[in-house]
């Protein structure tokens, strides 16, 4: 029964990540043929990229959705439109302070302010619709790379260990409640039983009350084992998925960064 017990628990503490992240829709409007960046942020933190979603072609409408799944509650979403696969941007625009959990789309064109945008957005007044990175500085290239070698939100990974270690010590608090129960009452699963006689416990009881609470911190430390095991886990695949994503990074701003250089010298 104990062992059911734990790897229920295991089981819940694995899955409460997934239930407490919140799917946000982004939907974008844009001109057909073009392909859209977006990049999603902790509100106000702009060094805490949550997710970057590559270059991606619209449909024949121009409007593509992506699908942010993250614990946070608000915010900041860079848009990127471009004329060709990881090429230039020709559009660029910033919202800040949307709200997670709920539908976001908005219509980035040139010359068009904000054109079917959900009411939750809130675009920053220091950048513009019509704002390109085509003309962009080498500073401002080396402000896009900081932002795209930032690691995946560690938002998420503190709400998963704060889980883990509640889950961890609620666990550990029941299992010895249970444990000083069964030494003080031994026989009250026995329905047929008279009660306990109010005599001192025979050195026999006193025995197997003592191999219940070990047996019972045993399996606890087997439990946190394979917390352990499968926090290490994790870690490795979103190390895994950390490194693809700076090496698509990298690759894409090498490519911007030359043919800015290249842009120079025909100048």
């Amino acid at each position: 029964m104990h062992k059911k017990i734990g790897l229920m628990a295991l089981g819940i503490i694995l899955i409460l990540p997934f239930v407490a992240a919140q799917d946000t829709a982004i939907t974008v409007n844009t001109h057909p043929t073009t392909w859209v960046m977006v990049r999603a942020f902790q509100a106000g933190n702009n060094l805490n990229l949550l997710k970057s979603f590559l270059d991606t072609q619209v449909d024949a409408n121009g409007n593509v959705t992506f699908i942010l799944s993250s614990n946070e509650t608000n915010l900041d979403i860079d848009v990127y439109v471009k004329l060709v696969k990881n090429g230039p941007a020709l559009i660029y625009k910033k919202f800040e302070d949307v709200r997670a959990g709920e539908p976001f789309t908005v219509t980035v064109m040139k010359g068009v302010a904000n054109e079917g945008a959900t009411a939750n957005e809130n675009v920053s007044n220091t950048e513009s619709a019509n704002e390109t990175i085509a003309g962009a500085t080498a500073n401002e290239t080396a402000q896009i790379t900081s932002n795209a070698i930032i690691g995946p939100s560690t938002g998420i990974l503190k709400n998963y260990y704060i889980w883990i270690a509640v889950l961890a010590a609620g666990l550990i608090v029941g299992g010895i409640l249970f444990a000083r129960q069964r030494m003080q009452n031994p026989a009250s699963s026995s329905p047929a039983q008279a009660p306990p006689s109010p005599e001192v416990q025979s050195p026999a009881e006193q025995q197997l009350s003592s191999d219940t609470l070990d047996s019972l911190r045993e399996e606890l430390q087997a439990t946190k084992a394979k917390l352990q095991q499968a926090n290490n886990q994790m870690s490795k695949i979103q190390h895994k998925e950390r490194v693809r994503d700076l090496e698509q990074h990298i690759k894409e701003e090498e490519a911007e960064i030359i043919r800015l250089k290249k842009e120079e010298l025909d100048n």
